[in-house]
């Protein structure tokens, strides 16, 4: 179980991380997994994100931004939203062009 007290960017990196071998990680990685997939699913039939999106394309996107905010020396601490807009901009079918490459398979 996730401890609530753990900093977000220490969980993120826990469940992206590949190398991590652990029945408990490995359980979240599935849960969280499946859950984006729907998610990304529902929002795809809505409208809300490019026909091109994949569940995995928003999995490996999700850390990002604290990867990113974690780089800045002396960034304010909330940084990390500044490069999350960003990524839901891209998202979005307004504007959007043909990806370079097919998503990753998990």
């Amino acid at each position: 179980m996730l401890n609530d007290e753990l900093p977000m960017w220490r969980i993120a990196r826990g469940v992206a991380n590949p190398n991590i071998s652990s029945p408990t990680v490995s359980k979240v990685q599935n849960r969280l997994q499946a859950t984006i997939d729907a998610l990304v699913d529902r929002a795809r039939d809505q409208g809300a994100v490019r026909d091109d999106i994949t569940g995995t394309d928003l999995f490996l996107l999700m850390c990002a931004p604290n990867y990113v905010a974690g780089y800045a020396s002396g960034a304010p601490p909330d940084l990390w939203r500044r490069y999350l807009a960003i990524i839901f901009d891209g998202l979005r079918p307004q504007g959007a062009h043909p990806l370079p490459h097919p998503a990753p398979d998990r």
